[in-house]
């Protein structure tokens, strides 16, 4: 067999929990050519302790090696990547690498990654690179638009526009659901507009910054 067929092998073996044969295919396929998904496979193994014991460090390094030889590894995986590396959680913190993860993932379609890469250059200090970056959250997440509302409150990189600022603060407010109300951002969202002196009523706005 080559190594995509021992690949294959040892993912229907990992889904029958038959991990032993599993861990052997993609050992084998790594063996061959360095099959990239087969290191992703085992850094699963690793991961969960299936027929290994459990080392998260050792799995995302078996993950990192899987990304450097091309395998086409699902985009949450990626932003796990990502967040494991900026708090420095099993890896050493580096967060160069973990906005490279999280670019990865919005090259596979997740925008939760432009978010991701945002918080980053927001915390640093880069608005220009922040605001493209939540900017591209085009699903206007909660924690993308309170971070545009504040850079237009506040004129980060972008012309001071206090009634853009509300706008954003209030879409985040009142396009809030159960779950959307847990966000951090939500409460943030309410606390600004708030000392903008926003009166919220009925999915309006008014507001002493609104244009006539």
């Amino acid at each position: 067999m080559d190594s995509k067929e021992l690949v294959s092998k040892g993912r229907t073996c990992f889904d029958n929990r038959e991990f032993e044969l599993a861990y052997m295919l993609f050992q084998e396929a790594i063996l061959l050519d360095h099959n990239g998904y087969a290191y992703y496979g085992l850094g699963r193994m690793y991961y969960y302790g299936n027929y290994v014991r459990k080392d998260r460090h050792r799995a995302f390094e078996l993950y990192e090696t899987a990304d450097e030889m091309g395998a086409d590894i699902p985009s949450a995986e990626y932003i796990f990547m990502g967040d494991k590396r900026k708090v420095g959680e099993y890896l050493e913190k580096d967060e160069d690498m973990a906005l490279k993860w999280y670019k990865r993932a919005t090259e596979r379609g997740e925008e939760f990654g432009y978010e991701c890469m945002g918080d980053i250059y927001f915390a640093g200090g880069d608005y220009e690179k922040a605001f493209e970056c939540f900017s591209s959250v085009s699903s206007g997440s909660a924690c993308a638009k309170y971070h545009l509302g504040y850079m237009y409150e506040k004129g980060l990189c972008v012309e001071q526009d206090l009634d853009k600022a509300v706008e954003y603060y209030n879409s985040v407010v009142l396009n809030a659901g159960r779950y959307e109300r847990m966000d951090d951002h939500y409460a943030l969202a309410k606390q600004r507009l708030a000392e903008l002196g926003v009166d919220i009523v009925k999915r309006s706005i008014r507001t002493k910054y609104s244009r006539s």
